[in-house]
C-alpha cells in the first residue's frame, strides 16, 4: 500500500504531531476475516436468484450436489449443511428450484427461502439438525425445516407464489407420481399439500416452470412444461390457472416450456416462454401478450435445456435475459450462452465463456456496492467455471480465484529476524502456492510475511525451489531464526531437492541477502528427506538449531529423524527415533529446560519423548497414537506440558486426543475432543497454543473434531480450555462445502497493536456461528475499539493511516467497507457518526496520538 500523502492533506499533516493519548475500551473476542481470500463460489448451478431482505442483496444458488449457497459482500457460504437424496443421508440430493415465498403478502411476516428438487433429508450433521423433508424445504434463517409432510412427487422443478383468492399460496410443480400429481399447492392452515381445484388431471404431465402474471384478464398462475393442457382444456406446453378455472394460452405451444418470465419491451407487459417450440412458429423464446403467442426472433439453436429466461436490471437498463448453451442469437449475432432482449430486439451481453464447455447457464444480477440500480451487474453461472460478473461488456470472476493449497499446505510462525535487535517479531507463512492474484498468477510463493494488513512475498519467495522429478511436490514446512555466531539468519525446511538449480536437500539458510545451502542437507534413502519442524535450543553443548522430520541422514551423517546444527557441524540427537518427528518443544518441567519431541514413533518411547542433552527418556508409558503438537501452559498451578494428536489414551488412561503431563503423570482434559452424533470423520488434534485473549491465559487446541468436552458441546475444529471446562470460539470454523468438520492445522499467538491476537490456519472456509466466509486463515481477537483516526487499527494515529482514511471517505455510511476487523467509524474524527470531508481537519490534528 502506498504511503504518499494525498495533496489536500499535505499542508496540514506537517503541523499535526500532537502526542496525546486516546483511551480504548475492553472488548469481547470475535472472528475477523479481513485476511481471508473468499471462496470463489459453486459450480453446477440449477437455480439462482437475488433477494434483498432489507439488509442488502444476496445471491442464492442451488446445485446438483444438494447444497444451497448464499453470496454477499463477504463471500460465499453454504446454508445449513446439505440435502440428501435418501433417508440414510448418504447420497446427495439435487436442488432444481429456489423461491422466496411470503405467506401473508404485505403483512408483517417476512418472506422465507424455499428450496425444491429431489431429496429426502436436509441439514447439518455438525449441528445435529438434519430433518426429513421430501423434495421441498424452508430455510428459517438458521436451519432447514420440512414444509408439511413434503411433496411426494419424483422431482420438483418449480416453485411460485400465487394468490388464488385465498391469500398468497406456495405452488410446486414437477414430475408427479401416484402419490402426488405434477402440480400442488401448500395449505398452511392444514399443513398439507393439496391439488388445485378443479383438478388439472396432470397424471402424465411434467411441470417445468410456474409464473404468476396478469396478462390483462386478471391475475393467473401460468403453468409450463411437458403437458397437454389441464382439466380438459387443450393448451399444450403452457396453460393458466385463475384460481377457479383452467384457461388456454392461445393454442398453446408444441414443445416443452422450461422457463417463463414477465417483461415489457415497450409495447406492454407480456409473458415470455423459453423452451423448444415448433408451433405456433419455430423459436426458442415465445411471447404471450394476453391475446396471442408470437415468436421473438431469437433464432437460438441449442442442445441444452432451455433457454432459461430472467428479467433483470443491469447497469440501469431492464431487459429479458436468456441463458443456455448457444452461439448466436437474432440475426446471427455471436454470443456465448447468454443473450438479452429489449425494445430493439436480441443482443449479446459480452459474456465471454466458451459455450462448448458449458452445460446449463444461469443468470441473475447484483448491486455489488449497494449504490443503486445503475451499478447492478450481470452475474453468470455455468457448470464448468465459478460465477462471473459482466460489467460494460467485460467478463471477470465475481470473486478473485482462491488457491486450494492456502488452507492445507501452510505453516505459520512468529519470527524475529534480527534476534535481540530493534526489529519487531513478524508473522510468517511458509508452504507452496500461498496467495493468488486476481489474474490467477501466484502472488506469494513458498514464504510470505504479514505486512500492512496483507501477505507479501519474502526474499523472492523461493520461486526456483523444486523437487526433482516432481514438479508439484516441493514444499516448505518449517522456519526458524538461528544465530551461529555470525548473526541471526533465517532457516527454512521442507521437502525439496534444488534451489536455483543447485542441490539443496530440504533445508536452506537466508542471511538477509541470499539463500544458501547447508552441505548435503537432509536426506532419506539418498533422496530429499522431509523437515517438519525446527527450533533453537541449548541442550548443554551450546546453542543449536534442532531439526525434526522424516529422514535418515543429515550432512551425510546418520541421523534418525532428528538432528542438530550448530552452524558448522551436524550432530545426531542420540539414537533418534523409530518414526517421523512432527513437532519439537522446549519445556521446563521443574528440572530445567529440555527438548521434547512428538510424532509417529514408538522408540525411544511411545509417540512423545524427552531429550536432556545426553539421553532420551519416556514420559510414563506415553501415548497410544500419533502426537501432532505440544505446548507449555500454566493453568494456575504451574507450567505443564500439553500434547494433542490422534490418540485415545495417555499413560494407560483415557485421554481423547489431548492430554496433560505434569512431570510425573498423565491426565485428561475433561472429555477431550470428539464428534457429534452422525459425524464419522477421523478425530485428531493438530495444533496447541497458550494464549491470553484478554480474559486470562487459556489453552487453545485446533484439529479435526466437532466437540470439545462431550458429544453435545459443539466446537468445530478449534476450542478453548480454561483449566476446568471447554468452550467454543463462537462455534469455530467449518469447511466449504459444509459436510464434515474442517481442520485447523496452525494456532499462533501474536501481539498486534498492543493486543494479543490468535491466528488460526487450516482447511476451512467459514468462521463463527454466522458462517462468515474466510478461507484458510482467520484471526480470533478483540475487535479493535474505535480510536478516532487510527484507521488501520495499529494502536496509533500516524502516516500509515492516511491512505485508509482517504479510502474511508469513499464508503458512504460504511456500506461495503472491506476491513471488518477495523471499524469504518475509526475515520470519524469529529464524532458526528459519519465519515466525510468535515473529518479531514480533526484527523490531521490527531496524527501523532497513541491509542490506549
Amino acid at each position: 500500500m502506498s504511503r504518499s500523502t494525498p495533496s489536500f492533506l499535505g499542508p496540514l499533516v506537517a503541523l499535526a504531531w500532537a502526542g496525546s493519548v486516546v483511551t480504548l475500551a475492553e472488548c469481547t473476542p470475535t472472528w475477523a476475516a479481513r485476511f481471508a481470500i473468499p471462496a470463489t463460489g459453486p459450480t453446477a448451478i440449477n437455480a439462482v436468484l437475488t433477494h434483498d431482505d432489507g439488509t442488502g442483496e444476496r445471491i442464492y444458488a442451488g446445485t446438483d450436489g444438494g447444497i444451497v449457497y448464499m453470496y454477499d459482500r463477504d463471500g460465499w457460504r453454504s446454508l445449513g449443511g446439505r440435502f440428501y437424496g435418501n433417508l440414510s443421508g448418504v447420497t446427495g440430493g439435487i436442488i432444481y428450484a429456489l423461491h422466496f415465498h411470503d405467506p401473508d403478502g404485505a403483512g408483517p411476516e417476512p418472506a422465507s427461502l424455499y428450496a425444491a428438487g429431489q431429496f429426502r433429508r436436509a441439514g447439518s450433521a455438525l449441528d445435529g439438525d438434519i430433518v426429513t423433508c421430501q423434495n421441498v424445504a424452508r430455510w428459517n434463517g438458521t436451519k432447514w425445516e420440512a414444509v408439511g409432510n413434503g411433496w411426494a412427487g419424483s422431482f420438483a422443478y418449480a416453485l411460485e407464489t400465487f394468490d388464488d383468492g385465498n391469500g398468497p399460496r406456495l405452488y410446486i410443480g414437477g414430475l408427479g407420481t401416484t402419490f402426488a400429481p405434477a402440480l400442488q399447492r401448500f395449505n398452511a392452515g392444514d399443513n398439507i399439500w393439496e391439488t388445485p381445484t378443479p383438478d388439472p388431471l396432470f397424471s402424465s404431465a411434467t411441470v417445468r416452470s410456474l409464473k404468476a402474471f396478469n396478462d390483462g384478464s386478471g391475475p393467473a398462475l401460468f403453468v409450463g412444461g411437458d403437458l397437454p393442457g389441464a382439466a380438459g382444456v387443450v393448451s399444450p406446453g403452457v396453460v393458466k390457472y385463475t384460481g377457479s378455472a383452467w384457461v388456454a394460452v392461445g393454442g398453446g405451444v408444441t414443445g416443452v416450456t422450461y422457463s417463463m418470465d414477465a417483461f415489457n419491451d415497450g409495447s406492454g407487459a407480456a409473458l415470455y416462454l423459453g423452451g423448444s417450440f415448433t408451433f405456433p412458429t419455430p423459436d426458442k423464446v415465445m411471447k404471450w401478450d394476453g391475446t396471442s403467442l408470437s415468436s421473438t426472433g431469437s433464432n437460438i439453436s441449442t442442445t441444452a435445456i432451455g433457454p432459461i429466461l430472467n428479467t433483470l436490471t443491469v447497469e440501469g437498463e431492464t431487459a429479458l435475459y436468456a441463458s443456455g448453451r448457444f452461439f448466436a442469437v437474432g440475426a446471427g449475432i455471436p454470443v456465448n450462452s447468454v443473450a438479452k432482449y429489449d425494445s430493439e430486439g436480441w443482443k449479446g451481453t459480452g459474456y465471454a465463456h466458451d459455450p462448448e464447455l458449458s452445460q446449463y447457464t444461469r443468470t441473475t444480477s447484483l448491486d455489488l456496492d449497494g449504490l443503486g440500480e445503475t451499478d447492478r451487474v450481470l452475474v453468470v453461472f455455468d457448470q464448468t467455471q465459478r460465477p462471473s460478473k459482466v460489467v460494460s461488456g467485460v467478463t471477470t470472476p465475481l470473486v478473485d480465484p482462491t488457491p486450494a493449497s492456502i488452507s492445507t499446505l501452510a505453516t505459520y510462525r512468529v519470527l524475529d529476524l534480527d534476534g535481540p535487535g530493534p526489529q519487531p517479531a513478524q508473522l510468517f507463512v511458509v508452504g507452496r502456492y500461498l496467495k493468488y492474484a486476481a489474474d490467477g498468477s501466484v502472488e506469494v510463493q513458498r514464504i510470505g510475511v504479514f505486512q500492512n494488513g496483507g501477505w507479501v512475498e519474502f526474499a523472492g519467495g523461493l520461486r526456483n525451489l523444486e523437487l526433482a522429478g516432481d514438479v508439484a511436490g516441493d514444499l516448505v514446512n518449517a522456519a526458524a531464526v538461528f544465530d551461529d555466531g555470525t548473526g541471526p539468519a533465517l532457516y527454512v525446511g521442507g521437502r525439496f531437492s534444488h534451489n536455483d538449480g543447485s542441490p539443496a536437500n530440504s533445508i536452506l539458510k537466508y542471511d538477509g541477502a541470499t539463500w544458501t545451502t547447508i552441505g548435503t542437507g537432509i536426506q532419506s534413502s539418498g533422496l530429499p528427506g522431509v523437515v517438519y519442524d525446527m527450533l533453537v535450543h541449548n541442550d548443554g553443548s551450546g546453542p543449536a538449531l534442532f531439526i525434526a522430520g522424516s529422514f535418515d541422514t543429515a550432512g551425510g551423517q546418520p541421523a534418525a529423524n532428528i538432528v542438530k546444527w550448530d552452524g558448522f557441524t551436524w550432530t545426531p540427537v542420540g539414537a533418534g527415533t523409530s518414526g517421523g518427528v512432527l513437532r519439537l518443544l522446549v519445556h521446563d518441567d521443574g528440572t530445567g529446560p529440555a527438548l521434547y519431541a512428538g510424532g509417529s514413533f514408538t522408540a525411544p518411547s511411545n509417540y512423545v519423548a524427552k531429550w536432556d542433552g545426553t539421553t532420551w527418556s519416556a514420559l510414563g508409558s506415553g501415548l497410544n497414537g500419533t502426537c501432532y503438537a505440544m505446548t507449555s501452559h500454566d493453568e494456575g498451578t504451574g507450567t505443564k506440558l500439553f500434547v494433542t494428536g490422534q490418540f485415545t489414551s495417555a499413560g494407560g488412561s483415557t485421554a481423547n486426543r489431548i492430554a496433560r503431563w505434569d512431570g510425573a503423570a498423565w491426565s485428561a482434559l475433561g472429555a477431550g475432543l470428539g464428534n457429534v452424533s452422525g459425524v464419522t470423520s477421523t478425530i485428531r488434534g493438530r495444533a496447541l497454543v497458550s494464549h491470553d485473549d484478554g480474559n486470562g491465559p487459556a489453552l487453545y487446541v485446533g484439529g479435526l473434531f466437532s466437540t470439545a468436552g462431550g458429544t453435545t458441546s459443539r466446537a468445530y475444529s478449534v476450542a478453548k480450555w480454561d483449566g476446568s471446562a471447554w468452550s467454543s470460539l463462537d462455534k469455530g470454523v467449518r469447511p466449504y462445502p459444509e459436510q464434515t468438520a474442517g481442520e485447523v492445522l496452525n494456532l499462533v499467538s501474536f501481539q498486534e497493536a498492543g493486543r494479543n491476537v490468535l491466528y488460526v490456519g487450516g482447511n476451512f472456509a467459514t468462521v463463527g456461528a454466522d458462517r462468515t466466509p474466510c478461507v484458510g486463515f482467520a484471526r480470533w481477537a478483540c475487535a479493535p475499539a474505535i480510536c478516532a483516526g487510527d484507521v488501520n487499527c495499529d494502536g496509533a494515529v500516524n502516516f500509515d493511516d492516511i491512505d485508509l482514511f482517504v479510502e474511508a471517505l469513499g464508503y458512504p455510511g460504511g456500506a461495503g467497507w472491506p476491513y471488518p476487523d477495523c471499524p469504518w467509524l475509526s475515520a470519524d474524527c469529529d464524532g458526528d457518526g459519519d465519515v466525510d470531508f468535515d473529518d479531514i481537519d480533526p484527523f490531521v490534528a490527531l496524527i501523532g496520538t497513541v491509542c490506549q
